[in-house]
């Protein structure tokens, strides 16, 4: 679950046990050869894993995940919506049901420029699907969301997100590069325009211990809506206070970029982002021999880390590699 005021199911550890917390994570050496990117794929692989936490039933799970081949345009699709808020699941699977419809309408045809603004109007389509078929159970639920689009023809590879669901690009030859952006209110940028808007960004008000957690998003102020992401589809009372549907977005041309080389493309929900760095996340897929091994070594480490705090947090995560 990402950004709605009740993201995660908690387990209290028994009486009389210490405070929990991660420890930190051991430092991991980069294999001098990642198995995984010395794959010298010739074909895109792609496998999805999800998992609703520790302590949660299938049914509890709100991250609803997309990988799609639209043979008609060339494209291969993912996409990971991550809900939050009593009806979140419904808006993620809304999201997933008409993505790839919204692509085959705004996808360029023919030569394709720098623009992403296309991208932005599938996003939109998509809030406005969900405000027709869920209005009067988006007051408080919402999803954030992050969609790729891989044009293997053109070597293209497009990326759209909202909230804190995100993706990295990972290649031996460069350093991890990020292909989202984390949209939270207490960034300056987004504060700015929340507060513009006649909203309040703050963290959780304890009566006994203070402002406690991450900031959220509140209506002036009121209570609501708690909202921890400062951008996601749905969530329309903190639409009213300047929280948006635009997706942040990014082109990247692998004709400008070294040839060769297995490109190893990595989508998460914010259950993954919580527990890893992209460093570490990146050590442990690129020791494992396939696309498959890796996405279930991934969800498997991510859910002992969330036993550890005892918390249970939605996570679900899509590894693929493109053709070098």
């Amino acid at each position: 679950m990402g950004g709605g005021s009740s993201k995660s199911k908690k387990k209290l550890p028994p009486k009389g046990a210490a405070s929990t917390s991660i420890a930190p994570a051991p430092v991991l050496k980069a294999p001098s050869v990642p198995s995984l990117l010395a794959l010298n794929s010739a074909r895109w692989e792609a496998e999805s894993r999800s998992d609703p936490g520790f302590g949660s039933e299938e049914d509890d799970n709100q991250d609803v995940v997309l990988v799609d081949h639209l043979e008609e345009l060339g494209a291969f699709v993912v996409g990971v919506f991550d809900g939050h808020g009593p009806s979140g699941r419904q808006v993620a699977q809304t999201c997933r049901a008409h993505l790839c419809d919204a692509i085959r309408k705004y996808v360029p045809s023919g030569e394709v420029g720098e623009a992403c603004d296309w991208l932005e109007r599938c996003f939109q389509s998509l809030e406005n699907r969900v405000r027709r078929d869920l209005s009067d159970r988006l007051a408080e639920s919402g999803a954030a969301g992050t969609v790729l689009v891989y044009l293997p023809a053109r070597k293209l590879l497009y990326a759209a997100n909202v909230g804190d669901s995100k993706a990295i690009l990972i290649d031996a030859t460069t350093p991890i590069e990020s292909l989202t952006v984390d949209h939270f209110p207490s960034v300056a940028n987004e504060r700015k325009r929340i507060v513009a808007a006649g909203g309040r960004v703050a963290a959780s008000d304890d009566v006994q211990l203070g402002e406690l957690g991450e900031m959220r998003v509140w209506k002036g102020e009121d209570t609501i809506p708690g909202l921890t992401i400062s951008r996601s589809i749905g969530d329309l009372i903190a639409k009213e206070v300047g929280v948006i549907a635009t997706p942040s977005t990014q082109r990247i041309d692998f004709s400008e970029k070294a040839s060769g080389s297995t490109k190893l493309v990595v989508v998460g929900s914010s259950g993954i982002w919580k527990v890893f760095s992209p460093t570490e996340l990146m050590n442990i897929l690129t020791r494992e021999s396939s696309v498959a091994a890796a996405a279930d070594r991934a969800i498997t480490e991510a859910r002992h880390r969330w036993e550890e705090l005892w918390q249970g947090e939605n996570m679900s995560i899509v590894v693929f590699v493109l053709p070098g």
